[in-house]
């Protein structure tokens, strides 16, 4: 149970920083609650360190030795070290924030090392097993909720859509559509233009035709069944039946479906470039790993075709 106190200055800094990461940085409200809880086991740790109140003078005397302690503990706690990795890059946007606007320093965060990570390449559902699910789809529901988990596989196979993306599509953004394109807002409020194949806006049309509510151009066109906005909670919870009743890898989820997406694009001839930009990524390293993916394909394909494979 994480637990501990911290002085009226630090509670306020705490605070001020976690609008800062919202209003300024415009971040998503699951990294919002992410920095929170990194941030509060960060300080729960040092408040059983130092068997004191934590305050800012604390917080910039904390040296590179009791650093690594701290990241030492949490491997003995058997927390992964992406996880690790996490916090400490929290904790150090933290102390940069600390820095610039209040003059608060500490250099001992920056010198430790960020725990080396094992390259986990993206996992793409296969052609064969999207066509499955969408059977599945077709016999586990009907009506207007088959139409809806159509539509939202349709968006994430088939534009690159993070879920959260598509569940955060309003009746106004659907309307904007000019030429197969629509302006999404993704990550950080950023906004890009993405592309639509004729057969994606019909299966979001015959959904939106049939939903028994009356949407508004603000409401978020994704309902449960009781007519309340569709949480990432249920549209996981569903992949995941799909799968267990497919028997499929455990790597087919909401998100493996942009996998798909990038990775087709890329055996089909596409550059880099522009498949960064209809994901909306922010580095082309990220988008590069799709190259790996490709190749492991490849390979694979190759050992399953060849006689002597």
């Amino acid at each position: 149970m994480v637990s501990f106190t911290l002085d009226s200055k630090l509670q306020k800094l705490f605070q001020d920083f976690i609008f800062y990461i919202i209003h300024n940085k415009g971040y998503s409200n699951n990294t919002k609650i992410a920095y929170e809880n990194d941030l509060c086991d960060f300080f729960s740790f040092f408040f059983k360190h130092f068997d004191c109140e934590i305050n800012t003078k604390i917080i910039s005397n904390i040296n590179h030795k009791e650093i690594r302690y701290w990241l030492s503990d949490m491997h003995d706690k058997g927390i992964q070290s992406t996880s690790v990795a996490r916090k400490l890059s929290t904790i150090r946007t933290f102390y940069r924030w600390l820095e610039k606007f209040h003059n608060i320093k500490n250099e001992s965060i920056y010198i430790v090392s960020t725990p080396k990570l094992k390259e986990t390449l993206p996992k793409a559902v296969d052609n064969l097993d999207i066509k499955k699910i969408i059977d599945v789809v077709g016999h586990n529901f009907s009506g207007w909720v088959y139409q809806r988990n159509i539509a939202l596989i349709m968006l994430m196979y088939g534009c690159g859509l993070r879920i959260s993306e598509t569940l955060n599509l309003t009746l106004k953004d659907w309307k904007s559509i000019s030429d197969n394109t629509m302006i999404i807002t993704g990550k950080g409020n950023k906004q890009r233009m993405i592309l639509l194949l004729p057969i994606i806006i019909q299966s979001v049309e015959n959904y939106l035709d049939n939903i028994p509510y009356k949407l508004s151009d603000n409401d978020l066109i994704f309902k449960g069944q009781k007519g309340g906005n569709l949480s990432s909670t249920i549209v996981q919870k569903t992949i995941r039946n799909i799968r267990k009743a497919l028997n499929l890898d455990e790597s087919v989820t909401p998100h493996s479906f942009r996998h798909s997406f990038a990775t087709e694009l890329l055996q089909c001839g596409g550059d880099l470039r522009t498949i960064q930009e209809l994901l909306g990524h922010e580095s082309l390293s990220t988008t590069q790993r799709y190259t790996k993916v490709d190749s492991a394909y490849l390979i694979e394909q190759f050992k399953k075709s060849h006689p002597k494979g």
